[in-house]
């Protein structure tokens, strides 16, 4: 894969809810809503969320893709995955 095509490149495959704000450029409430909503997959270990970056990819995408200003990553990104990729998180025992 060409690495000029991949978006978020810089951060980690796992990240916390601070991470998700400052990829986003959005607030902490916000980044809990989407978590909360389903639109962004998110693990609660103890206080705090675990978040896999391609969750927060596959969200980036399918909201630009939503707005209509559809970017060539993304096409990459949902030729690769799909925006299912990710099963529902299942309740550690």
């Amino acid at each position: 894969m060409n690495t000029d095509t991949v978006i978020f490149k810089d951060y980690s495959d796992v990240l916390t809810v601070k991470g998700v704000q400052k990829m986003l450029g959005i607030s902490r409430h916000q980044v809990y809503h989407l978590i909360e909503s389903g639109k962004i997959r998110g693990i609660k270990l103890g206080k705090s969320y675990k978040i896999p970056k391609v969750s927060v990819i596959g969200f980036f995408c399918w909201y630009q893709q939503y707005s209509g200003q559809q970017l060539s990553s993304c096409l990459l990104y949902n030729q690769i995955f799909t925006l299912r990729v990710m099963p529902p998180p299942v309740a550690l025992r």
